[in-house]
């Protein structure tokens, strides 16, 4: 057999190198399509300059709105993903943003306008069908916000909002998106201490953690896998001092209310087996030369699942997450997607936040309609619970958490996977340093009526002809 010609080796590599270009590019065709998603996921931040990472969220739309729910106040925030045009050429972009915007397209910097008086306008040359890496960066700083990004298609004479059916992201973004926000998180956060644990089997371990301007009680349950909670200490009007070890696993935090500066908050923290209790009192210094008020706001703890994978709603959309969380009504254990939940006022009826409602508080049965705390991001449900009991179901069904009181007339389901018991002082009436406030939080296997059990023997305060109208089954 005679040797191949020069001419014919020269195609075969040429051949060779075609089919190797083809699998790159059909490598990165798929790695943009792989596990694909409608919209843009990104990192949403509680500060305007990108720090303090709050959590991993998606939407549909680049829409500044969308996100308020998440933070509540200025924030910041960087969304990646995959833009389409429908045709090609030079596609110029505009963005409406309250306050700063930056857009890049297949890592060029069309719009910089992250100083307020920065660009709003550029443009990229984009391919038809072909997704181009999109990632946008945002921040609210004081004011209103607005989000909202636009296009300019070559051939066309007025601008067009870019629809929803343009972007999406991958379960690589995604993937990516959560490792970067734990290593965020990771040099965001600073711990104070770990309390030390007599009983580490039985006893939940527990740390303070600061998180910006937040202190946060973390607690880890060695009975219920992957189960850490926080609990921010406290969201009021108060600022945090110190705390301490105060024995036998116990912590102690100080803080001081703002409004009243010579008033000192003292919280203790208890672990105890599927447990931790937390309770409060006001240290009223002696001889103080100023008149004491005759009222001080009861601690308002937001207790998060989101750090326990079995637990928070990620990664399913938000709303499915009511789905797992309950109340006892007078017809039992409750699931919140099972109750009337009405629309917040804080945003509009077609708002995505408002259909579903995300957020919701209930009143207790007892309760007048006007007696509770105020929270202006949620609708009030017209279903009230019998006894002052939050919880949440695990994914897989196998445990639940809760957290329970004997004085809220009030709980709210609100934003980051979190359950407010709005405990109030008792006795409501007494002089101040004698009023007590406390909450607990369980954690255990899924039996409701186990869990009642307990909380009729932990909260002598709630009537007991309530638990039998509330016993219900294991949840399935």
């Amino acid at each position: 057999m005679s040797r191949p010609t020069r001419s014919w080796r020269f195609f075969r590599r040429a051949a060779t190198f075609g089919a190797a270009c083809l699998l790159l590019v059909g490598a990165a065709i798929e790695s943009e399509t792989a596990g694909r998603e409608p919209g843009l996921i990104g990192i949403v931040f509680g500060s305007p300059t990108l720090a303090g990472p709050v959590r991993v969220w998606s939407v549909l739309l680049p829409d500044a709105e969308l996100f308020a729910p998440v933070v509540q106040r200025d924030f910041g925030l960087t969304l990646v993903g995959w833009l389409t045009a429908p045709s090609g050429g030079l596609v110029r972009f505009r963005a409406v943003a309250d306050d700063g915007v930056r857009l890049r397209v297949r890592g060029k910097t069309v719009i910089d306008g992250w100083s307020l008086s920065g660009a709003r306008e550029g443009s990229a040359e984009m391919s038809a069908g072909i997704p181009a890496r999109l990632q946008l960066d945002y921040y609210q700083d004081g004011g209103r916000s607005e989000l909202k990004l636009y296009w300019l298609l070559t051939g066309r004479s007025e601008w067009e909002r870019i629809p929803a059916e343009a972007f999406h992201f991958t379960s690589a973004d995604r993937n990516r998106l959560n490792e970067r926000f734990s290593r965020l998180m990771a040099a965001y956060e600073r711990l104070i201490f770990s309390a030390p644990n007599p009983r580490p089997r039985e006893w939940p371990a527990l740390a303070l953690v600061r998180q910006g301007a937040r202190t946060m009680l973390r607690a880890t349950f060695p009975d219920v896998p992957e189960f850490t909670c926080d609990a921010w200490l406290y969201e009021s009007d108060v600022d945090f001092l110190g705390a301490r070890p105060a024995g036998g696993g116990r912590l102690e935090l100080r803080h001081r209310y703002r409004a009243h500066p010579g008033l000192t908050l003292v919280s203790e923290v208890r672990p105890e087996r599927g447990a931790i209790e937390i309770g409060a009192r006001i240290a009223v210094p002696r001889g103080i030369a100023q008149p004491l008020p005759s009222e001080v706001d009861a601690p308002n703890l937001c207790w998060q699942v989101k750090r326990s994978p079995p637990f928070s709603s990620f990664p399913d959309p938000y709303p499915m997450f009511t789905r797992r969380c309950f109340i006892f009504t007078d017809k039992g254990l409750t699931f919140l997607d099972r109750t009337v939940r009405n629309p917040s006022a804080r945003f509009d009826a077609d708002d995505p936040v408002n259909n579903p409602p995300w957020v919701q508080t209930y009143l207790a049965a007892w309760a007048a309609d006007a007696a509770r705390r105020p929270f202006e991001w949620a609708g009030i449900s017209p279903d009230r619970y019998e006894i002052p009991v939050a919880g949440v179901v695990s994914r897989d069904r196998r445990f639940l958490a809760a957290l329970a009181s004997d004085t809220a007339v009030s709980i709210s389901q609100v934003w980051l996977d979190c359950l407010h018991n709005n405990a109030e002082w008792a006795p409501a009436h007494a002089p101040l340093a004698e009023r007590r406030w406390r909450v607990k939080i369980y954690a255990a296997p899924n039996d409701p009526a186990a869990l009642l059990r307990r909380i009729e023997e932990d909260f002598p305060g709630i009537p007991s002809k309530l638990f039998p109208k509330c016993a219900v089954p294991q949840v399935k």
